[in-house]
């Protein structure tokens, strides 16, 4: 199976805010919001990255792209406390155009989500959110922590 890739980088390299896998332009795609970007992601598709294929396949769609709630590339969501900006200038713009792009937006950015009410920013600009579990601390599932029994399913928002 041939696989389209792409990523979008800022021109600091600084922040990513997206990537795609596309692998049938014939169906539908899948926007899966995790929480940040690995600067290795570009070039290699981390553990992430092939859930999130593994997923968006077992689902029927085409192809996914990975939106982040905060598009500062680290390997370690610890760093985000020593960023004046961990979203990133273009991230809420590029969210929403891909949101309006996609079939089916999951949520799955994990127990970190909360970091400066960030979860709560992306479920206002973002309706529609769907999930394949919530952690204990009440954030969508993580795609590593998503078991071979879980079921996609709507996120409720209180408004």
């Amino acid at each position: 199976m041939k696989i389209q890739k792409g990523a979008i980088i800022s021109k600091c390299k600084n922040y990513q805010y997206a990537l795609w896998r596309i692998w049938d332009t014939q169906k539908p795609l899948a926007l899966f919001l995790t929480l940040n970007p690995s600067p290795s992601e570009e070039n290699e598709d981390s553990a992430t990255v092939l859930k999130c294929v593994e997923l968006g396949n077992k689902l029927g769609f085409g192809g996914i792209v990975l939106g982040y709630i905060f598009g500062y590339r680290t390997d370690d969501p610890n760093d985000f406390i020593n960023v004046t900006d961990p979203v990133g200038p273009e991230n809420d713009a590029c969210l929403e155009r891909f949101a309006a792009q996609a079939h089916t937006i999951i949520a799955a950015w994990g127990i970190r989500g909360s970091y400066k009410e960030r979860h709560d920013a992306i479920m206002r600009k973002i309706p529609d959110l769907h999930c394949f579990g919530i952690t204990e601390n009440g954030q969508p599932i993580h795609p590593l922590g998503v078991t071979d029994e879980a079921e996609l399913k709507p996120i409720r928002v209180e408004k």
